[in-house]
């Protein structure tokens, strides 16, 4: 398969996005040894690392569990850098009787699409789109 170009990259932007709404598993777009790294004290107890779509998932569900009606959106278009492999979003999350949050997730994909590594910080104040 070609590396992944600007189309490829908003799929796996809105596929990320759509797995953390729990629409379909972590396993169906991450790796089995993908390594999502965390940059924030979680709400809801968790590894700042974690190693595959099992563990991925736990925390999904965890914070499903955990926070009423949560629901992720990205906010503008994702943005795919010059090697082809790593897709840069901003995203939001909302959910009842918490504030809403933004934050910046770095995912790198192998020539696939599959995910293979993670890093995402979410922040307390709101932040605009990418351009």
């Amino acid at each position: 398969m070609t590396i992944a170009t600007q189309i490829d990259a908003t799929t796996i932007a809105t596929d990320w996005t759509r797995m953390w709404n729990r629409e379909f598993p972590a396993s169906d777009i991450v790796s089995v040894d993908a390594r999502v790294h965390f940059g924030r004290t979680p709400r809801s107890p968790r590894p700042a690392t974690m190693t595959g779509p099992a563990e991925l998932q736990a925390v999904v569900d965890g914070i499903g569990a955990t926070i009423e009606g949560v629901h992720y959106a990205l906010q503008g278009d994702a943005l795919l850098d010059r090697s082809g492999h790593h897709v840069t979003i901003v995203w939001n999350v909302r959910g009842r009787d918490v504030e809403p949050r933004t934050g910046i997730d770095v995912l790198r994909v192998d020539d696939s699409g599959m995910i293979v590594e993670v890093w995402s910080v979410t922040g307390d104040l709101l932040l605009p789109p990418l351009s």
